[in-house]
């Protein structure tokens, strides 16, 4: 076998180098990552950009991964292009990289809003190691910080902020703060936290604008001002795909994939965020883009590049989070908003803060969804009574 080419040293990307190694430790094996240094965990940096942790703490592979691995890496460049008719990939230096087969797994990028203001200094996304450099080094000249967007990535970062000494303004345009992850009731108990923390929430509200001359001043939600030094915009992600405009590669919302996570084109492959899959809950094709997909995506998809017979039968959503010192968890249909004709049944609501709630479909035979906070010892379970009833 010829040389197989990674794009991309997230989630997918490094456990797909894992199950290679694993079959074969001397396959040649090429990554090709935009970022630079070693491996991190996405999922610390908002505790990095507030100065929580080090950079060492961040790291989630040993120093000296890739030298383990075995592999040649390109570092600090990106695929601007895949040409699979000559098995090539440009880099955006103009350097073309040959490839026997292919796994794209180039991740997502943050959505940019539509508004003014966006370039001032002081305004940032979080997604990579160097925004939150950029943001530790911000940090010392602000008081106020305005987070838009009440997911988790807002929440985790708004919650890192508050502990390093900020106030801060929470704005989401849906009526709840995680609202594609917390029933209604739910939503209500980690307000609760976020109030406690002294986080300002805005729900139900939209920014139209950042104000500022020659950096950021505040924000503008419809007629009202929040004065603030610094904007984070968490508003969500889409999946970085953009270089294959060209290539054959069918894409929907995601790179369309089989159940052996190849793509259209033979000889490429794809895992992560940029794929869309079935969704086995909803029986729709969707990006799942969390965590643990990602990792089963690209263990599945490196056994199938490896010649090595393996089936993705699917993903569910699926989020763990520990936010102001409440464990929850959301599994599947976890709102019941997609489950026609559906049911809930809470089992446990407490003053505390322990809420647990199981979804299933009208006749009762499908488990179709799972929400937990406070208390979430039968997460296992649920997880596994979802895969077995949704299966087909």
């Amino acid at each position: 076998m010829g040389r197989i080419v990674i794009i991309g040293s997230s989630a997918a990307g490094l456990a797909a180098v894992d199950r290679i190694r694993e079959l074969d430790p001397d396959v040649p094996l090429l990554l090709i990552t935009a970022e630079k240094g070693q491996p991190y965990s996405r999922l610390r940096l908002p505790e990095y950009a507030a100065a929580l942790i080090g950079g060492e703490e961040l790291l989630n592979r040993p120093k000296d991964y890739y030298r383990q691995k075995g592999l040649e890496v390109i570092s600090g460049r990106k695929v601007v292009a895949v040409h699979p008719g000559d098995q090539r990939v440009k880099l955006d230096n103009g350097e073309a990289i040959q490839y026997t087969r292919l796994l794209i797994a180039s991740g997502s990028t943050p959505v940019d809003l539509p508004l003014s203001g966006t370039r001032l200094p002081g305004v940032f996304h979080l997604w990579s190691r160097q925004d939150a450099e950029a943001i530790r080094k911000y940090l010392p000249e602000v008081k106020n910080v305005a987070v838009i967007g009440a997911g988790l990535i807002g929440l985790k970062t708004a919650e890192a902020l508050v502990r390093h000494g900020v106030n801060i303004y929470l704005v989401e345009r849906e009526k709840q703060v995680l609202p594609s992850q917390l029933d209604e009731e739910a939503a209500q108990i980690l307000q609760r936290r976020l109030e406690e923390a002294g986080i300002i929430t805005y729900c139900g509200r939209r920014v139209t604008a950042i104000a500022g001359t020659k950096s950021v001043e505040g924000i503008i939600m419809e007629d009202e001002f929040l004065p603030c030094q610094m904007v984070l915009l968490t508003a969500g992600v889409r999946p970085n795909i953009s270089f294959l405009e060209g290539t054959g590669i069918k894409i929907k919302k995601g790179i369309v994939v089989d159940r052996h996570m190849a793509t259209s084109v033979a000889g490429i492959w794809a895992a992560g965020d940029v794929v869309e899959s079935i969704d086995i809950v909803r029986r729709v094709n969707d990006v799942n883009a969390v965590w643990y997909n990602a990792v089963r995506q690209g263990r599945i998809a490196a056994e199938n590049i490896m010649d090595v017979p393996s089936i993705y039968y699917g993903s569910i959503s699926m989020n763990s989070f520990h936010l102001f010192g409440l464990n929850g968890v959301a599994l599947g249909d976890s709102t019941g908003r997609y489950t026609a004709a559906g049911k809930s049944h809470i089992y446990m609501k407490t003053d505390d803060g322990i809420y647990e709630k199981a979804v299933f479909t009208s006749e009762g035979k499908r488990m179709t969804g799972y929400l937990a906070l406070g208390k979430i010892d039968k997460a296992g379970y649920a997880y596994y009574r979802i895969l077995r009833d949704n299966r087909d």
